[in-house]
């Protein structure tokens, strides 16, 4: 069967004309198709029937590179909990290229099932990444799952902007952002990658999206997206940054069950108000043959509803996260999570805030604008704490909410960093999160940065918070076990099996945010 749909597909690429570069010949008929991955999910790359997890740790020195960059992936096993089982690591080298100082491999990650066989795959970006005569311009890389792990199948991709309907140029920065949405019943599964420094026109840093579907592991109908693409809102100017943060989601602006997309540009300029920020919602983006016009709406806390006032720097769109219980039910309702982490609270500078939304097929709602000065909220607001500069959503019995401010003051300890949990729909009570914490790396300390990332991974039956420490000596990874089943633990290079050679270990992970 999986034979039959690479040939398919095979050929349907070849009548689009598009390309796409491997490491390795990507030819169907000439392999055998590995076992496929029945007993797995979107995040089982070994179709085991555990969960596993990616850590990436972008300033790695591999072959010695420096920043080079490299993924630790953390397999599940029989325990149950979420990454506890055998260990890999992943660099451009095991991918058959040459590691370069400052690819920054692993900057960001994104899983899901892309192909036919059922194994999760992950997609790597690396940012850093020199084409000719293009510093920076970036890439990404497709590494699929199979029984035997993830690159023991078929083999990666590499993709570049040219292979997307871009053009890769010095400083864009392509792969700095990623997500993944597995096939929903469409003919193709959907791999979003940002590119926030790309120049559009002679608009410097303006940033684009690249919206890249697969039918089975082929790239069959790559698109680019900036503010200046036909029914995208407002328009492409300087250091926008659109595609500095991305989340999907279903049936949020409309009730079509395919893949929907919000894309923050934190250094949008709301009128004449510089880096206020915005988001856009995009809907359809797995439509075939492409329309020529996107359906699009924009949001701005200056938008109806939205908690706030746009003020410069804001950064209105610098984190996103989606949430749903049930992606085949379009009448369930979705939550969603903007972090503001430049907003000033009253006179106190860059505090940060979150705005929350609902959204069940007609754009986002505003429901709730929440900071650290919020009633029942634990600590205060205070000058440069960047809550919001990372956001997760689980959903669950109970929705929660998972804010980070990386450079909260912990007692003495500056830049130490905190993340606080709340119930989605009843904020009024949260938890609080930092180094010294039951499970965390240790005792908190100055410029740690604890809360830098958060993903919501749920996984069955585990369901984790990851808390990305990369400040904390090489870097620690805070596994915060929701539910009480299993308990809280790190993830630290040298320990407990996880490689050593680190140099930024938890910068980014690997899951999907409430996918149900």
């Amino acid at each position: 069967m999986f034979g039959v749909r690479r040939a398919f597909a095979a050929t349907f690429i070849a009548t689009l004309g598009v390309t796409v570069s491997t490491f390795g010949s990507l030819t169907p008929s000439a392999q055998a198709d590995p076992e496929p991955c029945f007993d797995g999910g979107t995040l089982d790359f070994n179709g085991d029937g555990y969960t596993d997890a990616a850590v990436g740790d972008p300033y790695a020195t591999v072959g010695g590179k420096a920043g080079a960059g490299r993924v630790v992936v953390l397999y599940g096993d029989a325990d149950g909990r979420v990454g506890q089982g055998a260990r890999a690591v992943l660099t451009v080298a095991d991918l058959g290229a040459t590691p370069h100082s400052g690819d920054h491999f692993g900057a960001a990650i994104g899983t899901g099932q892309i192909d036919a066989d059922y194994c999760a795959d992950l997609v790597i970006g690396a940012p850093g990444e020199n084409l000719p005569a293009a510093p920076d311009a970036g890439g990404i890389h497709l590494v699929l799952g199979s029984k035997d792990g993830l690159n023991a199948g078929y083999p990666s991709q590499h993709i570049t902007q040219a292979d997307a309907e871009g053009s890769a140029e010095a400083g864009d920065h392509f792969g700095r952002t990623i997500v993944v949405g597995e096939n929903l019943g469409q003919d193709t599964s959907v791999v979003v990658a940002g590119a926030p420094g790309e120049d559009v026109g002679a608009v410097a840093d303006a940033g684009a999206v690249h919206v890249l579907n697969f039918s089975d592991s082929i790239l069959v109908q790559p698109r680019q997206v900036t503010q200046n693409t036909a029914g995208i809102p407002g328009a492409a100017e300087a250091g926008d940054q659109f595609g500095a943060s991305l989340a999907l989601g279903v049936d949020m602006l409309r009730d079509f069950h395919s893949w929907e997309l919000l894309v923050g540009a934190p250094g949008e300029s709301v009128g004449s108000l510089g880096a206020a920020g915005s988001v856009t919602l995009i809907t359809d983006i797995q439509g075939y043959p492409p329309t020529g016009t996107w359906k699009a709406v924009g949001y701005s806390q200056n938008s109806p509803g939205v908690g706030g006032v746009a003020e410069p720097g804001d950064r209105f769109g610098a984190s996103l996260a989606v949430g749903s219980r049930n992606i085949y039910n379009p009448a369930s309702v979705r939550r969603v999570a903007v972090g503001v982490p430049g907003e000033d609270v009253g006179p106190i500078g860059s505090a940060g805030a979150v705005n929350l939304f609902t959204a069940s097929g007609s754009g986002l709602h505003g429901a709730t604008y929440l900071t650290q000065d919020s009633p029942g909220v634990s600590g205060a607001a205070e000058s440069g704490d960047h809550f919001g500069a990372s956001v997760a959503v689980m959903a669950g019995t109970t929705w929660r909410l998972a804010v980070g401010s990386p450079n909260e003051d912990v007692g003495s300890a500056i830049d130490a960093g905190l993340v606080q949990v709340f119930d989605f729909d009843h904020v009024a009570t949260d938890s609080a999160l930092t180094q010294n914490s039951t499970g965390a790396a240790g005792v908190v300390h100055s410029g740690s940065r604890y809360g830098l990332r958060v993903v919501a991974l749920e996984g069955k039956p585990e369901r984790v918070w990851l808390i990305g420490n990369p400040y904390h000596a090489t870097g620690a990874v805070h596994v915060v076990s929701v539910g009480g089943v299993f308990t809280s633990r790190a993830w630290l290079p040298g320990s407990g099996g996880v490689p050593g050679g680190a140099t930024r270990f938890g910068w980014s992970a690997g899951g999907h945010d409430n996918l149900g």
